[in-house]
């Protein structure tokens, strides 16, 4: 799936265009058109000489952007991207991969008199049925007169756009709920600059079976909000408020403008406004902020509920190990939970963390505040890098392109997978992943060259596939941007040792000096890895008591570097081998 994030109507002389960002750059082609169409037109793209393609560029923004022209005012245009990954895989012929595995459809639904554009899973019979249908204006079904809780338009009344084009895409408001007002079992947000204490969702109103939110800004500075295609404005006398239209259980994108900087500026927000709509799905809400809460301080036998995802088992499919877990969710997802406070220095104090996040994530009002009261603004890094304090660190591993439920990166590290970037500190997972045959995920070690035993790293090294990233008491950030890593793998070493309580006063206040040193150079590593979007892993393998224990860490990396199956099979022969020599 690709996801539009603005989009905007052109004109060039006599010709008209639609002019589409996207949230990723994996789609580099593009092709108007159905998905057979495109089939039909043969496997090239324009990079390779058909001109039937679009070929997307880099907007002022940074994000890819197509250029569509237009026939007519035509109001419904279906058209076909081209994954740039799956089309390598094609022409590579891996795994049988066609032409057509690599194409995915999206119709868009213009509405002129509204300014409003709507975009749908391309569905050609859907398309044929539309092609029968009076557009109207869906952020305003009854076509009544707006009102200042209703959107005027794509763009705000007093022009002060500074040439801004955000776009919200409308969304399906329709709910099975009886007309009335609600108060949402779950509510979470993301995005913006970090300057932002918080977003609150007061209440939901149900009015001939369409839900709007009533939202809060913690600043009195926002005065218009973009959502479901249309503008709404500030209805509140205190903090900035706005009722906007809401698809319910989903991520609904919206901007909110502020007009505390120079000039008025649009921010980009995902809101997630969890509602139930029967029994089974209120459970499923409480259910998983207990499970969020709970998986904080503990590793869970069981997969936690997750709101916006469904496990595909319930049962993790670790048999040995002490230290980690995984489970499976449906779309590829997985949830790794790794203890890293257990058997260590850290387990007092990051399980107290742990108990003080889980209260703030059972909690209505997760916001923390100063001495004077004031709400608390944190970024998305520093919601990281607390993640990190807790005694078990959760990640959620998903595909390119999935887009996860808003607020869910305050609660799980996010990774995309299979990760290619690595910056890689530890010998024990090097052997691992040259048994899975993904050292070619890797693009930065933490070591000195003369420590490098692997032949196959030597080469890469020698061969400049590789490059050396200083070490661990000194990590080379300003390559690990340039690199631009997606993961970094550390060895447990980096976790202080087990203090022993029965040592002598003299000789466990030298350790537990020790053992704060070596929490702080941790945490500000996993602090600066925050700051760069770069997740953090500790391998722990080395201190599981049993060797099946150990071996079983492959898992892990099979999930993070995209060979699970591989992974299966090492471990399924290591396991056979310890039966045959009696030693499980």
């Amino acid at each position: 799936m690709f996801k539009a994030v603005t989009a905007s109507l052109v004109k060039e002389g006599s010709k008209e265009y639609l002019v589409v960002a996207f949230s990723s750059d994996g789609y580099k082609e593009m092709f108007k058109g159905t998905k057979d169409e495109a089939v039909a037109n043969g496997d090239g793209t324009k990079e390779n000489g058909n001109d039937s393609w679009i070929h997307g560029s880099v907007n002022s923004e940074g994000r890819w952007e197509f250029k569509i022209p237009l026939n007519n005012g035509e109001s419904y245009v279906p058209v076909v991207a081209v994954s740039d990954k799956n089309y390598q895989a094609y022409l590579n012929k891996e795994e049988g991969k066609t032409f057509e595995d690599a194409l995915f459809g999206r119709q868009f639904k213009i509405d002129r008199t509204a300014k409003t554009l709507e975009t749908d899973n391309y569905n050609e019979s859907d398309d044929k049925e539309a092609q029968n249908t009076d557009p109207v204006d869906p952020s305003n079904p009854d076509q009544t007169k707006p009102d200042p809780t209703k959107p005027s338009d794509s763009s705000s009344s007093d022009g002060s756009d500074n040439g801004d084009s955000s776009y919200a895409p409308v969304v399906d408001t329709k709910t099975t709920l009886a007309d009335g007002v609600y108060m949402p079992d779950s509510f979470d947000w993301s995005g913006g600059s970090g300057r932002l204490a918080y977003i609150r969702c007061t209440k939901i109103t149900v009015r001939n079976g369409q839900a709007y939110a009533t939202i809060e800004f913690s600043s009195s500075s926002y005065d218009a909000v973009r959502a479901s295609g249309g503008t709404y404005y500030n209805i509140g006398g205190g903090n900035s408020t706005f009722e906007i239209p809401v698809n319910l259980n989903a991520n609904n994108l919206i901007y909110g403008r502020t007009t505390a900087m120079s000039q008025p500026h649009w921010v980009e927000y995902t809101l997630y406004i969890g509602l139930a709509e029967n029994e089974e799905q209120a459970e499923k809400a409480k259910q998983a902020k207990e499970d969020a809460a709970e998986a904080k301080m503990k590793i869970r036998e069981e997969a936690p509920v997750i709101v916006g995802l469904e496990a595909k088992d319930t049962e993790s499919t670790v048999e040995y190990s002490k230290y980690f877990r995984i489970f499976e969710y449906e779309n590829d997802v997985r949830m790794i939970s790794i203890d890293i406070s257990e058997k260590t220095a850290l387990d007092e104090e990051y399980t107290e963390n742990a108990k003080k996040a889980a209260a703030a994530s059972e909690s209505k009002e997760q916001v923390q505040y100063d001495e004077n009261g004031k709400a608390i603004s944190k970024s998305k890094e520093e919601y990281t890098a607390e993640l990190y304090k807790n005694k078990v660190v959760n990640y959620l591993l998903v595909p390119e392109d999935f887009e996860i439920p808003a607020g869910l990166d305050k609660e799980y590290i996010i990774v995309t997978v299979p990760s290619d970037k690595t910056f890689m500190a530890s010998d024990e997972v090097i052997s691992m992943m040259e048994e899975l045959d993904c050292l070619d995920a890797i693009t930065l070690l933490a070591m000195d060259e003369k420590d490098v035993k692997n032949d196959t790293l030597k080469k890469a090294i020698k061969d400049e596939k590789i490059r050396l990233a200083g070490n661990l008491e000194k990590p080379d950030y300003a390559k690990v941007v340039k690199e631009e890593s997606t993961l970094a793998v550390l060895p447990g070493s980096v976790l202080p040792e087990e203090i022993d309580k029965n040592a002598k006063d003299k000789d466990k206040e030298k350790l537990e000096k020790e053992a704060k040193e070596k929490q702080e150079a941790l945490e500000k590593i996993e602090s600066r890895f925050a700051a760069l979007a770069v997740p953090v892993v500790i391998d722990r393998s080395a201190q599981e008591e049993e060797e099946l224990a150990q071996a079983e860490w492959v898992k892990v990396y099979g999930a993070f570097f995209g060979c699970e199956e591989e992974a299966e099979k090492i471990f399924e022969k290591k396991v056979k081998e310890a039966e045959k020599n009696g030693k499980n």
